[in-house]
Parts: structure tokens; C-alpha cells; sequence
């Protein structure tokens, strides 16, 4: 049904947690299956030396996405890291590998980020393919 997945991961350790309800799913399919870690803009005028710690961040997220890349034995070459909205880095990135599920996971939101929505929300309304969200709540099920 399903050939091509990308799993769109905040890196958090709640997001990391899904690593065996991913490689079940990439199973249960047959399908090939790409990372993508989206980091969203900073606002600038916070840091003298902007461009050293854009830099610092992008390699420590690659750094990451590559140490769940090994969990889920994704190679390099089918993990992105990107800047900009998560929403649609996202959904560009899926359009551009032609995958056909975003599998995504959704966080409790309070207060004003509640009110404004979640990303998983986001790409759920905007994407093209099918998407999949699992809400982290439903990782304590799974201990």
C-alpha cells in the first residue's frame, strides 16, 4: 500500500520513543523509509554570531537524525535536515522524495501554542499524501 514513508521527528526523546511503532509500520508495508528533522527560524537579533550557532545547531540535529538513522537503519542519504516552517518543510520534502505517508507525532499543547495548533495538525490539514500522526500520549501503552 504504502512505498515510500517519511517520518518528520522533532528529535525529542518522546519522538524517539515511536522508533519501534516506525520500523513496524516501514515493515507491516514493505516501504522504504526517510527521516526529515525541520528547524524552525530563529529570530536573529538574540545572537551576536548568528551564522556560528545556526551552524552548531545543524550539526548537532544531524548528528541526531543520523543516531535515530541508525535505530531505524534509514542511510544518510534518505535523512534531511531542513530550516524553515515544519509544516511546509515537510510537506515539500514529501512531495520531493514522492513519499506517500508523513508519519508524524502530536505533543499536548497548552496555552497559547494550543490555540495556534500543532505541526502535526498542520501537515495533516496541508499535505497531499496520507498522513499518519500517533499521539506521544499513546507511548505510555506501549512500557
Amino acid at each position: 500500500m504504502y512505498k515510500h514513508i517519511i517520518f518528520a521527528t522533532d528529535l525529542s526523546e518522546s519522538s524517539q520513543s515511536l522508533s519501534n511503532k516506525v520500523k513496524n509500520l516501514v515493515n507491516i508495508f514493505g516501504a522504504r523509509l526517510s527521516l526529515i528533522h525541520v528547524l524552525e527560524p530563529i529570530p536573529t537579533a538574540m545572537y551576536a554570531n548568528y551564522q556560528d550557532f545556526e551552524i552548531k545547531i545543524l550539526e548537532h540535529s544531524q548528528s541526531e537524525l543520523a543516531s535515530l538513522g541508525k535505530v531505524l537503519s534509514v542511510p544518510l542519504v534518505d535523512q534531511y535536515v531542513e530550516f524553515g516552517s515544519v509544516r511546509l518543510a515537510t510537506i515539500a520534502k514529501a512531495e520531493e522524495i514522492n513519499a506517500d505517508l508523513i508519519l508524524v507525532s502530536n505533543h499536548e499543547k497548552k496555552g497559547l501554542a494550543k490555540f495556534l495548533g500543532s505541526n502535526a495538525n498542520g501537515i495533516l490539514q496541508s499535505a497531499k499524501c496520507d498522513v499518519f500522526v500517533i499521539h506521544a500520549s499513546s507511548l505510555d501503552n506501549d512500557k
